[in-house]
């Protein structure tokens, strides 16, 4: 156990009129010792996960945390019971603390980040109390974290990301901690088998009945349902189920709407090169262009020609829409540069048979491309269906070779080589 740890064992939170301000004030100095050991090599050893887990060393990464500084100033109402929720943000892995704590006469919660004071909040003890006791009780998950949930790379091993934070509690006396599997929590990205699970989600709905209202829980607990079934959706698109989709399909057409599930189906289908997919979503009415045609500009970038020619034949676009957010596809490419910056000439014949306009686009040129790629025959290629080598000219902090400079260059170097 660290210094830190013995000493928060010690001073055992006692004293949140030092860190929470107006929520404790007039308390008076007191002890409490909750045994929490804030390096969790406890929780580890008595919960233990796999070495590549981010959580496994996400601590010692952090050893001194604005929650050891807090916890060390605390003096106080003895506790009477107290939880501790501790995670990386979502930006740099900086750690982010939410401390609920209940002495005789206070209840609130307290966020601490970084260097920020941020105000604690009040919360009704009841509550507060019923909130904690059953987090306590939770069971402990039968579930086999998954080697697919890969967040990087370090050392030429996988890193995983089936665990969100660490959990420590303290009631009656007695303490518990423990990572938190990434299944128990709404606000953490799921697979449907997790959000099948049985405690899928069982500590954000412990947290919605301490913090919301009525009609909030059972407006949160529609979301979580559409959330469940646009997991299970995309798991079906991508695995080419084809009796599940009709089954889901039939029981909710909606599902294939925009905006429904967190995923563009068609896509989906496409990136795992599901024909049968695609057309079965087509059938029941899924936009072919939705999330601004990146179907045909996935299917460019896997080299997939027959299914640009499915999608094509099925009604796609060869050109996204002129405006809007979405107005290309990938990094702001159409399906034609990606085809030209693949060097690709029958995607790119087949495009602009289909009416692809050889002179859109919100970066790069088709032309730009396959003059910096020194294609010479693409460029003619272009050329020939109306490309305009002076088109572009483009200033994005930097300037970028346009379409003639990039051709004059490849005339030059053609005229050296003979």
């Amino acid at each position: 156990m660290t210094t830190n740890a013995l000493r928060w064992g010690r001073h055992a939170l006692a004293g949140a009129c030092l860190l929470a301000g107006a929520l404790w004030a007039g308390c008076v100095h007191a002890g409490a010792d909750l045994k929490w050991d804030l390096s969790y090599e406890g929780a580890l050893r008595d919960h233990p996960i796999a070495h590549n887990e981010f959580m496994h060393f996400w601590p010692g990464r952090f050893p001194q945390r604005p929650i050891h500084e807090r916890l060390a100033s605390y003096s106080g109402e003895p506790i009477e019971a107290s939880l501790l929720i501790e995670r990386p943000d979502g930006h740099a892995g900086d750690p982010v603390a939410h401390w609920y704590v209940k002495t005789a006469s206070r209840a609130g919660v307290c966020t601490l980040y970084k260097q920020e004071k941020r105000p604690c909040k009040g919360l009704d003890p009841t509550r507060l109390d019923a909130f904690i006791r059953e987090v306590m009780a939770f069971k402990p998950v039968r579930f086999t974290p998954s080697d697919k949930k890969v967040i990087g790379n370090e050392g030429g091993r996988p890193i995983l990301l089936n665990y969100f934070g660490f959990l420590s509690v303290y009631v009656d006396g007695r303490t518990l901690q423990r990572p938190l599997l990434a299944l128990e929590s709404n606000d953490t990205e799921r697979t449907a088998e997790e959000l099948r699970h049985p405690d899928a989600d069982r500590l954000s709905n412990a947290l919605a009945r301490l913090l919301l209202r009525p009609d909030q829980i059972a407006q949160r607990q529609a979301e979580a349902i559409v959330e469940r079934r646009g997991a299970e959706f995309a798991e079906a698109v991508r695995t080419g189920d084809l009796g599940k989709l009709r089954t889901m399909l039939a029981r909710d057409p909606r599902i294939v709407e925009p905006g429904y599930a967190a995923f563009a189906p068609v896509d989906s289908a496409v990136r795992a090169k599901r024909r049968d997919v695609v057309a079965l979503l087509l059938e029941h009415g899924a936009r072919i262009d939705a999330m601004g045609g990146t179907a045909l500009t996935t299917a460019a970038e896997m080299g997939d020609a027959g299914m640009v020619d499915f999608l094509l034949a099925h009604g796609a676009s060869a050109d996204p829409p002129s405006t809007g957010p979405d107005a290309t596809g990938s990094r702001g490419r159409t399906a034609l540069g990606i085809a030209a910056d693949r060097g690709d000439r029958d995607m790119v014949r087949t495009l602009l048979r289909h009416g692809a306009d050889v002179n859109a686009a919100r970066d790069r040129l088709p032309l730009t491309h396959a003059a910096l790629a020194l294609d010479l025959a693409m460029m003619d290629l272009l050329l020939e269906a109306g490309a305009k080598p002076d088109g572009e000219r483009v200033k994005r902090g930097h300037e970028r070779p346009d379409a003639a400079d990039a051709g004059a260059r490849v005339r030059r170097r053609r005229a050296r080589a003979s």
